[in-house]
């Protein structure tokens, strides 16, 4: 009964991809760099490796082929589809290093969109089908053309089926799998117990669906299982209990509904989602084609899995019958439940993969397609899928994604172990989302070279979003690409990950140890726990110590060869084999095992050993036999055994140790590891062309020696520009090549191994000197550089063409008359902390008292009518916007253009008192809508409200809204409302899942004939609540008074324009008013004005403004769009420029200029200028030449090339984030707004500068404007 696996079984896709789609990869691939506009046309195969050697491989490092750019989600929501738009974002991606796009579409969030999932919805919630709605025959269309125009670009597209992918959310699967020959398949098993006691008859009315029913006495569970299958007649079971037994468990096992074992799920799903491609698409749409991505696969194969034919199946593949065995799968029933489990498992994967897994990678690589995924678990939890390992191994990109700042190194891992093993191309890194609008380039790279040393190589970055919809729309942000202000500086960073892309797709891995992967084992002892994370922790501590490694599953080990004492497949090698609580196993990978341990390999095992496995089951001698002879001990004596090791003649050793303390001394006493640092710290990955040895190495302390087991000549290949520099060797040893590392800790290298003598460090070594260093204070030379383009209203809507630069957002404000005889509030020196402040648009059209006391509402009434009820405050929102920061639900991810209309909050868990004054322009019919919570009382003019027209109905999302039919005088009116005992619930939110979960209500008002009201959704051209043209509230009853704003706006200021509800009455700057008759000026009937300047003014000034607002224009109403500042030239220290004014709300670039005076002794003794910190990159530049982009630290670089004697002008272009420019839209994704150029900057030089290890000066670029240009001097022998 003991499993046989034949090498018939496999696929060949595990051995190697055949010859023709090789060869015509790699023809495609040699033909891609021939630059013509057809070699663009075709994207299938682009990103499939091929054996590049020699010259060709220096030369495709420095611009590398099609295919290994970053292919980011393109998240497709958000606004509707048009194809100027979309040209627009692909003439700007096409320019940078970019090879095709996965296109996206969210979910739904079932909480917010109640009504629309009602009816249930798969995972997470329903798509969101975007404009044109996907799979639409406009959307076919749209796709088409969208595909076609990637391709005359150079770019791919494919479809993420994140959500669209779900069974139960309306799209292929649905169509496949509602059809009723999977509604009614029997694919689960159900197993059910029952204790019947000896001597007593026995009857069970039994379902149809019946598979099995056996019987074990309680006592003695090793016996065989008693099939009653003869004593079931009609139905019915009738079974006399034998009398050998005392109680005996009866299992009762029948099938449900599920398709996923089916033989047609596969072939079915690529008819009805590839296929359909193929079927919609001319052939210039296919040209573009490329990147389908299976996301968060809905698919959950477990242990109880069933097929119509498995008993068929299962005797053919395993030679018994299951069905006695059943409840072995859930139920322990002696020391043969691991051998069923472990059988019927391996029979349930194999029948996942032809009938489901294996049609769909087929289609994708005969078509040449690069066909990536991130599914759940990522590699975690073994028994996602019921043996992840295995699942994904059809794709041909296994991935994961890298969510935030988290590392997500183990995943990744885990799945380049995958891709090594079974020889597929690329593995995907989904990177990395939810990091916020103030995501830093500074993190960005030491984040993505730790997931590239993890064997990730193919970067997806996420994301790229077609429309943030006025900045109201993301999904987990930020979006790296072109709206990020520091776009200019990211291409080059795109460029860089390019490269190494590139280079670590090329040839294969290279590593000394395996480490078995714990299916079997979990399969056995807890096949229940899906969805729990394995410890894997253990592998963290190898990693750092510069030792890699694969994962390995039993199928790959089965198939290695094993030759000079190590296990081969697919170019790995391995030298040691960890086996790590591994308790159960299939007893051809124990042979297998056994077999390297007789060739001469080296096996370690921590913590516990083999005792089950697939021959016998539990407490088998055969399996105790095997694991003693490699090890010296088995199962039952690690409890008692701390450590043990032996070694056979052939050289095989058997080592046991009972943790992982010591495992990483122990590997290094057992081997010569491939990188080993001398302190003992570092990360590497190593990859091994034809003709060369490519290492990365990383997080390795400056200085420190390193020894490569490698020879030949050793290069440094800078990814960040695509040079090649010799790098200097300190020694060669019989063990390898030793070479000082002088990279910043958090910075990697690439250090590659070619053909030829290596070149020896002869630099002796120098005590450090010490540096002069000239601290650069004061002010810079600063002019703002905007970037956020708003043709498509990304950033605010409407879309306008403009280039949103420096604004006034926030104001402080104060009533004059409230001021007395204060006389000076116009002065920069006066204090107004204690005025109100409000960002433009938000006014307090309502006040509200929060009541402690016990009063009913009656008595609370009467106490706000008469006055005797104090402590009313300003109530603070926004007609469009609703209460600011408080937007309401969006869902998943981020804002969703939504604004909660109901934008009073009732969670104070008192009683809630609001009040106002109305405006009704005439006598007549009114309607007063309240919200989801209904208050307690109205009262208008004093009385509570009497309407026999009320009717209450449902929103789209599901909250109640009342309209009353009321009748009013043309006038003012005072409307009051009372809730009582509202509740004590914080707002819950956080940015992954933005619920608020408080109750709220509203009150508005409108004439009968215009109470119509339209239901706003995400894809309107506003962001809004849905009361426009409402009754005016103001809690002045129509009396506007005079009101002072004060703010201060950003250097170099010149003019500025406004539009205002009301009349600009007059204007301060630092304290001196502004002649109105020359200097402001009224542009038009809307109340937009323009405020020049007397002169324009260098540093960051002051400004007042006396404004009679109009009528419910209250507080920062009366500002109805934020203050454009108009800037020149100014002046500015270094420092975090979300600090100075209304440059906290900046978004984009700054120029810092400055100049400095150099004598000729001064530049030869070498000039490096150290920046400090930098928020976010920065470009610099020297008398007009580019000494630099600078997107990571150390931010510092050796201009001395670009400097001359006397006055030289530094220039330093800083880019931010777009943090700033959130800080005033409610995404609690926003960041934090630190930006420019922090410092502390400084000059240092020193006669050893050129030789002390920083960064070598690229060479200079054409100059911007006439200067001496002196001829740069030659780098460092030893270059960084």
């Amino acid at each position: 009964m003991s499993a046989h696996i034949e090498q018939n079984d496999y696929p060949k896709f595990l051995i190697m991809k055949t010859l023709p789609i090789r060869f015509f990869a790699l023809c495609l691939l040699t033909y891609s760099i021939i630059p013509t506009a057809s070699a663009q046309e075709t994207q299938r195969f682009n990103g499939w490796p091929a054996n590049i050697t020699g010259e060709e491989l220096s030369t495709q490092f420095a611009n590398p082929p099609a295919g290994y750019g970053n292919v980011p989600f393109f998240w497709l929501n958000g606004d509707s589809l048009n194809r100027e738009r979309m040209s627009d974002i692909l003439d700007t991606m096409a320019k940078s290093a970019t090879s095709g796009f996965s296109a996206s579409y969210i979910h739904r969030s079932p909480e917010v969109d109640s009504i629309d999932h009602k009816k249930g919805y798969a995972l997470y919630g329903k798509t969101d089908p975007g404009k044109p709605d996907l799979f639409s025959d406009t959307w076919w269309e749209f796709w088409n053309w969208f595909s076609g125009a990637c391709a005359e670009r150079g770019l791919g597209l494919g479809l993420d089926d994140y959500t669209l992918g779900w069974y139960g959310n309306g799209y292929y699967p649905d169509e496949v799998f509602n059809r009723t020959k999977y509604k009614t398949y029997p694919g689960k098993l159900d197993i059910t117990p029952h204790t019947v006691s000896g001597g007593e008859l026995f009857t069970l009315e039994l379902p149809d669906s019946t598979v099995s029913v056996v019987a074990l006495p309680q006592n003695d569970r090793n016996n065989k299982p008693i099939d009653l299958a003869p004593y079931i007649e009609n139905g019915k079971l009738s079974w006399s209990v034998p009398t050998d037994a005392k109680r005996y468990t009866l299992y009762v096992t029948t099938t449900q509904p599920a398709y996923l074992l089916h033989p047609d799920s596969g072939k079915e799903l690529v008819e009805a989602y590839f296929n359909r491609f193929e079927q919609n698409m001319n052939a210039k749409g296919r040209n573009g084609m490329n990147y389908f991505f299976q996301d968060e696969l809905l698919y959950p194969l477990t242990i109880l899995s069933w097929s119509a034919d498995m008993p068929e199946q299962f005797q053919t593949r395993k030679g018994y019958d299951i069905r006695p065995y059943l409840p072995a799968l859930k139920y322990d029933i002696g020391a043969i439940t691991a051998k069923i489990r472990l059988d019927y498992c391996d029979v349930v994967m194999t029948l996942a993969e032809e009938r489901y897994f294996k049609p769909q990678f087929d289609w994708n690589e005969t078509h040449g397609l690069i066909y990536g995924c991130d599914n759940l678990g990522r590699g975690l939890q073994p028994l996602q899928y019921l043996d992840y390992f295995r699942a994904m191994s059809w794709y041909t990109a296994p991935g994961n994604d890298a969510p935030a700042r988290g590392s997500s190194f183990i995943q990744t891992k885990i799945s380049s172990s995958i891709a090594h093993l079974y020889n597929r191309p690329r593995t995907w890194l989904e990177a990395f989302h939810s990091m916020g609008w103030g995501s830093k380039t500074e993190w960005l790279t030491e984040q993505i070279d730790q997931h590239f040393m993890a064997g990730g190589n193919l970067v997806c970055l996420h994301g790229l979003y077609y429309s943030t919809h006025g900045g109201w729309w993301e999904w987990a942000p930020p979006s790296f690409h072109f709206r990020m202000p520091y776009w200019p500086h990211m291409k080059k960073w795109l460029e860089y990950t390019q490269r190494l892309s590139f280079m670590l797709s090329q040839g294969y891995h290279v590593c000394d140890i395996a480490i078995l992967y714990p299916t079997e084992t979990l399969q056995v002892f807890s096949p229940e726990k899906i969805d729990h994370n394995y410890d894997f922790s253990y592998v963290t501590p190898l990693s750092n110590a510069g030792l890699d490694y694969d994962f390995i599953d039993s199928r790959s080990l089965l198939q290695c060869a094993i030759d000079n004492k190590t296990l081969n497949l697919n170019g790995e090698s391995y030298k040691i084999l960890i086996i790590k609580d591994i308790r159960a196993l299939r007893y051809e990978t124990l042979l297998k095992i056994r077999d390297f341990y007789r060739g001469g390999g080296i096996i370690v095992a921590v913590g516990q050993l083999p005792e089950a496995s697939d021959l016998n089951g539990s407490n088998d001698p055969e399996v105790d036999k095997i694991v003693k002879e490699i090890f010296g001990l088995n199962a039952s004596q690690t409890e008692t055994i701390a450590a043990k090791a032996q070694k056979n003649p052939q050289g095989g050793m058997g080592l046991y140790i009972n943790d992982t303390r010591n495992l990483i001394p122990l590997i290094r006493r057992t081997i010569t590891t491939d990188f080993k640092p001398a302190n003992g710290s570092g990360n590497v990955l190593h990859r091994r062309t034809p003709d060369r040895d490519i290492y990365m190495v990383m997080h390795v302390k400056p200085g420190t020696e390193c020894l490569f087991r490698c020879f030949g000549k050793a290069e440094l290949w800078n990814a960040e520009d695509g040079s090649i520099q010799d790098l200097p060797v300190t020694k060669v040893t019989d063990q390898g090549t030793v070479i000082r590392l002088d990279a910043p800790y958090v910075r990697s290298s690439l250090i590659v191994f070619s053909p030829g003598e290596p070149t020896f460090d002869t630099l002796p070594k120098q005590a450090p000197v010490a540096q002069d260093t000239l601290p650069i204070t004061g002010d810079w030379e600063v002019e703002l550089v905007p970037t956020l383009n708003n043709k498509w209203g990304d950033f605010r809507l409407p879309a306008s063409p403009e280039m949103i630069g420096p604004e006034v957002r926030r104001v402080r404000y104060m009533p004059l008359k409230t001021l007395g005889k204060i006389k000076n509030w116009m002065q920069p020196s006066f204090n107004d902390e204690s005025w109100p402040e409000a960002t433009y648009g938000f006014g307090t059209p309502m006040e509200v008292l929060i009541d402690t006391s016990t009063q009913k509402v009656e008595g609370l009434a009467a106490a706000a009518i008469n006055g005797t009820l104090k402590g009313w405050k300003p109530y603070n929102y926004s007609w469009q916007y609703g209460v600011e920061n408080a937007a309401g639900s969006q869902g998943y991810h981020g804002l969703k253009g939504r604004v909660e209309n109901n934008f009073l909050i009732l969670d104070k868990s008192r009683n809630m008192l609001f009040r106002t004054h109305f405006y009704a322009p005439e006598n007549g019919e009114y309607v007063l809508f309240t919200g989801d919570t209904e208050p307690n009382s109205i009262y208008i003019d004093d009385a509570s409200i009497q309407s026999e027209d009320i009717t209450t109905g449902r929103t789209a999302n599901g909250q109640r809204e009342t309209r009353r039919l009321l009748r009013l005088h043309k006038g003012w009116h005072t409307l009051l409302l009372i809730f009582t005992n509202t509740t004590d619930r914080p707002d819950p939110q956080q940015p992954n899942k933005m619920i608020d979960l408080r109750p709220r209500s509203a009150a508005v008002l409108f004439p009968l004939a215009d109470s119509a009201r339209h239901e706003n959704t995400p894809y309107d051209p506003v962001i809004s609540m849905k009361w426009d043209g409402h009754l005016l509230f103001s809690t002045q009853e129509g009396r506007p008074q005079k009101t002072i704003y004060r703010f201060k706006t950003a250097p170099g200021l010149m003019a500025l324009e406004l539009q205002i509800a009301g009349d600009l009455d007059k204007a301060w700057v630092n304290g001196t008013e502004i002649e109105a008759k020359t200097n402001i000026e009224k542009l038009d009937d809307a109340g937009r004005y323009r405020i020049v300047m007397p002169t324009t003014l260098p540093h960051t000034s002051d400004i007042t403004l006396l404004i009679t607002p109009e009528t419910g224009f209250d507080g920062a109403a009366t500002l109805l769009e934020p203050i454009r500042l108009i800037c020149g030239t100014g002046l500015m220290e270094a420092g975090d420029w979300s600090k100075n004014g209304a440059l906290l709300y900046y978004s984009g670039g700054m120029y810092y200029r400055r100049n400095i005076d150099l004598t000729e002794n001064d530049i030869a003794r070498g000039v490096e200028l150290d920046l400090g910190r930098v928020v976010s990159s920065c470009e610099i530049k020297v008398n007009g030449h580019s000494a630099g982009i600078l997107i990571h630290s150390p931010f510092k670089a050796d201009i001395t090339p670009y400097l001359h004697p006397g006055e030289n002008r530094i220039e330093i272009l800083v880019y931010s984030t777009l943090a700033n420019h959130y800080q005033t839209i409610p995404s609690l994704y926003k960041g934090d707004p630190e930006a420019g150029l922090i410092g502390p900057v400084r000059f240092r030089s020193s006669a050893l500068l050129r030789n002390s290890g920083s960064t070598a000066a690229p060479q200079p670029s054409n100059p911007e404007k006439s200067a001496p240009q002196p001829a740069p001097q030659q780098p460092s022998n030893r270059p960084k």
